[in-house]
């Protein structure tokens, strides 16, 4: 975690390229490939990593305390963003508990 998260929303590294995980409005976990400099994830690299969170308790827990950490930090003071994306980080929070 990171202050990206501020502008990105909760993501992960996969392969040098960076996934960004939600909760959608189902409460399901959704993906999707942030655009940088050396290009977007494949679909393969954003299934793996969908298909790790949804197997792996260990990546889970990480991920929500990576999660919470970004939370408390927007709340405070946002990494002087404008948008706060603290909501929804509350919300993957409260999908990735419904998993376990």
């Amino acid at each position: 975690m990171s202050s990206d998260w501020a502008t990105k929303g909760a993501h992960v590294h996969i392969g040098g390229k960076e996934v960004r995980v939600y909760a959608r409005h189902d409460g399901i976990i959704g993906a999707e490939g942030l655009r940088m400099s050396n290009g977007v994830p494949s679909d393969a690299q954003i299934r793996r990593v969908v298909d790790e969170i949804n197997s792996n308790a260990d990546v889970r827990s990480d991920l929500i305390a990576k999660s919470r950490a970004a939370m408390t930090e927007m709340n405070a003071h946002n990494w002087g963003n404008s948008r706060n994306r603290a909501a929804e980080m509350h919300f993957l929070i409260r999908a990735l508990e419904g998993m376990g």
